[in-house]
């Protein structure tokens, strides 16, 4: 409940509600000149649904450009890691033919030592010959 300002303010010693009589009440005059410490509470509806309206709107900002920014980051770090793994295809892929090449090397190691012999061969044929 709230407490009124007596009717007969020429005696300043009455703390009496005037809507609940209850005594000892602290009363204060709304009008212009209202300690600072209760303005708050006298602040016009509208007026304080302006300002909440304009907060929320300012975090709603703040946070859609944060969202909007670890989108960014995250794209990025998609493309990173789309990178990274078209990388490790070409590595998989070049690890993967390795044991074919090593083959082809010890065959081609083996036609090359038969065409040395061959060579030689043929060599100490016609000096004989």
């Amino acid at each position: 409940m709230r407490h009124l300002e007596p009717i007969s303010v020429s005696r300043p010693s009455l703390t009496v509600c005037a809507a609940c009589n209850i005594f000892n009440v602290s009363l204060v005059k709304v009008d212009a000149r209202l300690p600072d410490e209760i303005k708050p509470f006298f602040i016009p509806f509208p007026t304080q649904v302006e300002q909440l309206f304009a907060a929320a709107k300012f975090q709603y900002c703040g946070m859609v450009e944060k969202v909007q920014y670890q989108a960014s980051v995250v794209n990025q770090l998609v493309e990173k890691v789309n990178k990274q793994k078209e990388l490790l295809g070409r590595a998989k892929e070049k690890i993967s033919q390795i044991s074919e090449m090593e083959s082809r090397i010890k065959e081609l190691e083996r036609e090359n030592k038969m065409l040395r012999s061959n060579q030689t061969s043929a060599r100490l044929h016609q000096r004989r010959g």
